[in-house]
């Protein structure tokens, strides 16, 4: 008597191994796309780009930045340099 160390393994034909083949390796590009898409977005930002926060609604930006690219505020207007966020025109009571 010969015991098989995978006995299910020995059950599994050619076409459906490689179909798991073939899901495994999917699904291993696509983790590693999101791990990629994540580094990018929430880390492992390039040390030689230099970031700062944005005079008027705070976000990181580049430090070479000429217009904020989520508020548009210009930073190479003249009268722009009023410290805040920018005006809505919110009432304040």
């Amino acid at each position: 008597m010969t015991s098989s160390v995978l006995p299910a393994a020995a059950n599994i034909d050619l076409g459906t191994a490689a179909l798991l083949a073939v899901f495994g390796l999917g699904a291993l590009a696509l983790l590693l796309a999101r791990i990629d898409h994540a580094l990018e977005t929430f880390g492992g930002e390039d040390v030689a780009v230099s970031k700062t926060n944005c005079p008027a609604c705070g976000a990181r930006i580049a430090a070479e930045a000429d217009r904020c690219p989520y508020c548009e505020r210009s930073f190479d207007d003249e009268e722009g340099d009023e410290d805040g966020p920018p005006d809505y025109g919110w009432v304040e009571t």
